[in-house]
């Protein structure tokens, strides 16, 4: 439920007294389910919250955070996003923009899987 990525998304990127275990297994839950529509307000706010995060806690949490990255929306939305992110965070921190970039390897990967599939459909 809506409810349900809410209080996720809660403890596991703001709540900074959260564990890393519990974070990581709060994304597992958050990215789960049959509705992604849940997930698409998400794509702003991840991009929101990831400087912030890595201004404010340890790399290996960030590391966890980072396992909220919407990456089940693979599509331009995500993709455009992600690359906005970039082309204006260009003096972020080189560790959180190679971070960035991955998870904008995936979406782009994920997407041209998506496109084979539908060309051989």
């Amino acid at each position: 439920t809506a409810a349900a990525k809410q209080e996720a998304w809660a403890d596991g990127v703001e709540n900074p007294d959260t564990r890393n275990s519990v974070i990581e297994a709060l994304a597992n839950g958050f990215l789960r389910g049959t509705d992604t529509s849940l997930l698409v307000p998400y794509i702003n706010r991840f991009h929101e919250a990831i400087l912030p995060a890595w201004n404010s806690r340890t790399f290996s949490t960030l590391e966890s955070i980072n396992a909220f990255y919407p990456w089940v929306l693979a599509g331009p939305e995500l993709r455009s996003a992600t690359q906005a992110w970039l082309a204006e965070h260009a003096d972020a921190p080189a560790a959180l923009r190679r971070i960035l970039r991955e998870n904008l390897d995936g979406v782009e990967r994920a997407m041209r899987a998506q496109a084979r599939d539908a060309a051989s459909a």
